[in-house]
């Protein structure tokens, strides 16, 4: 499972900040949270790391949810 995230590196820092970022929860897993991760869809994996592609595309590829299954 990929997660959505920023991170950045100060100077003179010796570690970095990262954080992993949310969205609504979708109906299946909303009952556990009201937010969920930002789950990346593995064949995007490049294209979020790309800094030239609009944030829009990026998000509209995150739109396939983790869905909750009971035994």
């Amino acid at each position: 499972m990929y997660l959505g995230g920023l991170y950045r590196l100060r100077p003179g820092e010796p570690c970095a900040e990262f954080v992993i970022l949310t969205r609504p929860a979708s109906e299946s897993v909303a009952f556990l949270h009201d937010r969920m991760p930002v789950i990346l869809p593995e064949e995007r994996i490049h294209d979020w790391l790309n800094p030239e592609l609009p944030l829009s595309d990026l998000l509209t590829a995150t739109e396939k949810r983790m869905q909750f299954r009971t035994a």
